[in-house]
Protein backbone atom coordinates (compact mmCIF):
# COMPACT_ATOMS: atom_id res chain seq x y z
CA UNK A 1 0.00 0.00 0.00
CA UNK A 2 3.00 2.30 -0.49
CA UNK A 3 3.02 3.06 3.26
CA UNK A 4 -0.07 5.24 2.90
CA UNK A 5 -1.96 3.38 5.61
CA UNK A 6 -5.29 4.89 6.58
CA UNK A 7 -5.13 7.57 3.86
CA UNK A 8 -5.25 5.00 1.08
CA UNK A 9 -8.17 3.17 2.70
CA UNK A 10 -10.16 6.43 3.04
CA UNK A 11 -9.36 7.40 -0.55
CA UNK A 12 -10.55 4.04 -1.89
CA UNK A 13 -13.77 4.27 0.14
CA UNK A 14 -14.56 7.80 -1.03
CA UNK A 15 -13.68 6.95 -4.63
CA UNK A 16 -15.95 3.92 -4.58
CA UNK A 17 -18.86 5.97 -3.16
CA UNK A 18 -18.58 8.51 -5.96
CA UNK A 19 -17.56 6.15 -8.77
CA UNK A 20 -20.73 6.70 -10.78
CA UNK A 21 -20.83 10.43 -10.14
CA UNK A 22 -21.89 12.66 -11.83
CA UNK A 23 -25.08 10.83 -12.65
CA UNK A 24 -26.98 11.44 -15.85
CA UNK A 25 -30.20 11.56 -13.84
CA UNK A 26 -29.93 13.60 -10.63
CA UNK A 27 -31.00 11.96 -7.40
CA UNK A 28 -34.29 13.41 -6.25
CA UNK A 29 -34.57 15.19 -2.94
CA UNK A 30 -36.37 13.52 -0.07
CA UNK A 31 -38.09 16.82 0.73
CA UNK A 32 -41.28 18.07 -0.87
CA UNK A 33 -40.99 21.22 -2.98
CA UNK A 34 -43.94 22.60 -1.02
CA UNK A 35 -42.00 22.52 2.25
CA UNK A 36 -41.60 25.98 3.79
CA UNK A 37 -38.25 26.94 5.21
CA UNK A 38 -35.34 29.31 4.97
CA UNK A 39 -32.42 29.40 2.56
CA UNK A 40 -29.47 31.61 3.50
CA UNK A 41 -26.99 32.41 0.76
CA UNK A 42 -23.74 34.32 1.08
CA UNK A 43 -22.95 36.54 -1.90
CA UNK A 44 -19.20 36.32 -1.37
CA UNK A 45 -18.96 32.74 -0.07
CA UNK A 46 -15.57 31.39 -1.15
CA UNK A 47 -16.79 27.77 -1.09
CA UNK A 48 -20.42 27.76 -2.20
CA UNK A 49 -21.56 29.98 -5.07
CA UNK A 50 -24.53 32.21 -4.35
CA UNK A 51 -26.17 30.81 -7.48
CA UNK A 52 -26.55 27.50 -5.63
CA UNK A 53 -28.63 29.20 -2.95
CA UNK A 54 -30.78 30.70 -5.70
CA UNK A 55 -31.17 27.26 -7.29
CA UNK A 56 -32.13 25.71 -3.94
CA UNK A 57 -34.69 28.47 -3.47
CA UNK A 58 -36.08 27.82 -6.97
CA UNK A 59 -36.38 24.09 -6.18
CA UNK A 60 -38.21 24.88 -2.92
CA UNK A 61 -40.28 27.96 -3.79
CA UNK A 62 -42.01 28.22 -0.41
CA UNK A 63 -38.69 28.88 1.32
CA UNK A 64 -37.52 32.42 2.00
CA UNK A 65 -34.20 33.36 0.43
CA UNK A 66 -32.15 35.46 2.83
CA UNK A 67 -29.02 36.99 1.33
CA UNK A 68 -25.91 37.86 3.32
CA UNK A 69 -23.21 40.18 2.02
CA UNK A 70 -20.57 38.59 4.24
CA UNK A 71 -17.49 37.09 2.62
CA UNK A 72 -17.44 33.82 4.53
CA UNK A 73 -18.75 30.27 4.43
CA UNK A 74 -21.43 29.24 6.90
CA UNK A 75 -23.21 31.05 9.67
CA UNK A 76 -21.67 31.59 13.08
CA UNK A 77 -22.20 33.73 16.16
CA UNK A 78 -19.58 36.31 15.20
CA UNK A 79 -19.99 40.00 14.41
CA UNK A 80 -20.26 39.36 10.66
CA UNK A 81 -23.62 37.57 11.01
CA UNK A 82 -25.18 40.06 13.45
CA UNK A 83 -27.92 40.98 10.92
CA UNK A 84 -28.78 37.39 9.93
CA UNK A 85 -28.86 35.84 13.39
CA UNK A 86 -32.09 37.56 14.54
CA UNK A 87 -33.84 36.40 11.35
CA UNK A 88 -32.71 32.81 11.86
CA UNK A 89 -33.47 32.89 15.59
CA UNK A 90 -37.00 34.18 15.02
CA UNK A 91 -37.61 31.46 12.43
CA UNK A 92 -36.29 28.66 14.65
CA UNK A 93 -37.85 29.78 17.93
CA UNK A 94 -41.12 31.38 16.83
CA UNK A 95 -41.68 29.68 13.45
CA UNK A 96 -41.94 33.07 11.75
CA UNK A 97 -41.04 32.82 8.08
CA UNK A 98 -38.76 35.72 7.06
CA UNK A 99 -39.61 37.94 4.12
CA UNK A 100 -38.35 36.44 0.88
CA UNK A 101 -35.44 38.60 -0.24
CA UNK A 102 -34.28 39.77 3.19
CA UNK A 103 -30.77 41.19 3.13
CA UNK A 104 -28.16 40.84 5.87
CA UNK A 105 -25.56 43.55 5.52
CA UNK A 106 -21.99 42.78 6.43
CA UNK A 107 -19.86 45.19 8.44
CA UNK A 108 -17.43 47.29 6.47
CA UNK A 109 -14.03 45.64 6.14
CA UNK A 110 -11.08 47.29 7.84
CA UNK A 111 -8.94 49.17 5.34
CA UNK A 112 -5.23 48.83 5.96
CA UNK A 113 -3.07 51.77 5.02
Amino acid sequence: NFHLGKSLKLFVQMWSFTYSWPRLTPVSSAASPTTPGITIGYVYDPNTPYAWAQQAHAAFPLTSLVTSQASKHGMSLDEVDRDCLPILKKYLQEDVQPVDGDLCRAPQPIAWA
